[in-house]
């Protein structure tokens, strides 16, 4: 029989003594499951109050999810409002305190330029960039950009500008014994038209107890840097007689004005870019030919012992030509018996060198007959000028003959023709709209 307790204070299990005799076998399940609840239950059986309980935690359940669901929710959407407001941030960035530093450098930019305090070394105005430079009578003349040269004891060198044109100030102080003589050995130049062997001259003139000239800047690599490019190999006959002739041309009009070029070294040379020709861009190193002026004077070979002719006294035309043949010799075959031997051991060795044509052994034989005939020259300056059309002859004969060289535009062992990628693309635009009337010339 199934006992069901609706009343609370009638249920007392431990007061009666039929509990354990009831026939537990007809009991429902609620029945047992709710035996021992102490309080009021429904028709069914079931505890009122448990109901509205498991009812009321159902609901605080429910609440506590959607509120972990809404805060989840709210932090993910605070993650995704950080993450754009970072790419806007990034799209549209303010300046900040540091930012200024790129401001200022745009202002100094666009500062005009001024006249600025020099200071001087070793009698060499040293001038900062922007500097205005003047002439005696405050005429404008240039600005300067920054200084190239740094050999203080044949002046200062700075690359200027000066009308929207890029030049290369010379600067010495007076009386300038060395920029008085580049300047009229320019004069020169400039007036016999032979300039593309040297630099173009734009002025000249004096200012606070200084010497200035201008020249016309011709951009291109010195022969030193071609050199270094192709790693010192021996360049092709063309190239190298090609080459070797522009530099006889420039000691060839050195002589012909009465000056001597007193060094030969690579890097005394540049290589035109428009012009494809090798010019002496250094000429801190001329002085004028005593031998042509009847004066007693000596002058000292300025260069090193590498291509420095055999006679060891004072320099004369002949022995700068010696030289030029070394030049040349050492770019064909890639290096001198004497490369790299101790200064003091050169001389000898270049004297034992020099008994026989052996330098030229293995070369074409055109090379011996330029070799006598540079050696048989005679030992002074005045130097006839059948001898120099004969030099420039043979090397015509060799970049020709040898080399193969039919056009000046033929490439050079460091150039190369440009790739297809690399020419230009000229697009071209159909207008289908005709004039009604064209213009008459």
């Amino acid at each position: 029989m199934a006992v069901v307790y609706s009343d609370v204070e009638e249920y007392d299990p431990l007061a009666r003594d039929d509990y354990g005799t009831a026939d537990c076998s007809e009991l429902t399940t609620h029945t047992v499951s709710n035996a021992f609840f102490d309080g009021p239950v429904d028709e069914a059986g079931e505890p009122v109050d448990g109901k509205e309980d498991k009812a009321e935690e159902e609901e605080q359940l429910k609440t506590v999810d959607q509120k972990e669901d809404r805060v989840k929710a709210d932090e993910d959407l605070g993650d995704v409002k950080e993450a754009e407001e970072g790419v806007k941030e990034q799209e549209h960035v303010e300046p900040k305190v540091g930012d200024g530093e790129e401001e200022e450098e745009e202002e100094e930019e666009e500062i005009p330029p001024t006249v600025k305090e020099v200071t001087f070394i070793n009698d060499v105005p040293i001038y900062k960039p922007n500097h205005l430079l003047m002439d005696e009578k405050n005429h404008y003349k240039c600005v300067v950009y920054e200084r190239v040269g740094f050999d203080d004891k044949v002046g200062g060198t700075y690359l200027v500008t000066a009308h929207d044109k890029e030049m290369v100030l010379r600067v010495e102080k007076i009386p300038g014994r060395i920029i008085g003589q580049e300047l009229e050995f320019l004069k020169k130049v400039e007036a016999d038209n032979k300039w593309p062997y040297f630099s173009q001259l734009h002025s000249g003139w004096n200012a606070d107890g200084y010497a200035f000239y201008m020249l016309y800047y011709r951009p291109g690599p010195s022969f030193r840097q071609i050199r270094d490019f192709m790693n010192y190999r021996p360049l092709s006959h063309g190239s190298a007689a090609r080459l070797m002739r522009d530099v006889f041309m420039c000691i060839r009009y050195v002589h012909k004005y009465s000056m001597l070029l007193r060094c030969l070294e690579p890097e005394m040379f540049h290589f035109d870019a428009a012009g494809r020709n090798l010019f002496l861009s250094d000429l801190s190193t001329i002085r004028a030919d005593p031998g042509k002026r009847d004066w007693s004077i000596p002058v000292s070979w300025a260069g090193g012992p590498h291509y420095a002719p055999t006679n060891t006294g004072s320099v004369r035309a002949r022995d700068e030509i010696e030289a030029w043949l070394y030049f040349l010799i050492e770019m064909l075959v890639g290096q001198l018996p004497w490369t790299g031997k101790p200064y003091d051991k050169i001389h000898q060795i270049k004297m034992e060198a020099v008994q026989d044509a052996g330098l030229v052994k293995g070369l074409p034989f055109v090379y011996t007959e330029l070799y006598h005939h540079v050696m048989a020259l005679p030992n002074t300056s005045h130097i006839p000028e059948k001898c120099y059309n004969e030099i420039e002859e043979f090397c015509v004969r060799i970049y020709e003959q040898v080399g193969g060289v039919t056009s000046h535009e033929d490439n050079f062992d460091f150039e190369r023709d440009p790739l297809e990628t690399e020419l230009p693309k000229f697009v071209m635009e159909r207008s289908d709209k005709i004039p009604e009337t064209i213009p008459e010339e």
